[in-house]
């Protein structure tokens, strides 16, 4: 994944989990939780690698379709033809 997207990931996910939390008030004073809060409310905070994991699930769905549909058909295709050197 690129960096660029890994961190708009993180910040959504800061965002969301924000959202979803809250603000602490204190004495009428609201107050934005810290990462680390969110962190403790949330233990499971690796969006990217749940991406990942999901990706490479997903993979594997060609792979085990038996019937000869357009993704397995796709997957498996080889693809033909010598392209000549320089600019098109």
């Amino acid at each position: 994944m690129a960096e660029m997207d890994t961190k708009r990931q993180n910040t959504w996910k800061k965002n969301t989990l924000s959202r979803m939390y809250g603000p602490v008030v204190e004495q009428g004073i609201r107050i934005k939780r810290t990462s680390h809060e969110l962190q403790d409310l949330y233990k499971y905070l690796d969006i990217t690698a749940d991406i990942i994991k999901k990706r490479l699930e997903w993979i594997g769905y060609p792979v085990r379709t038996d019937h000869g549909g357009v993704v397995k058909k796709i997957f498996e295709s080889k693809q033909g033809g010598i392209r000549r050197m320089g600019r098109p």
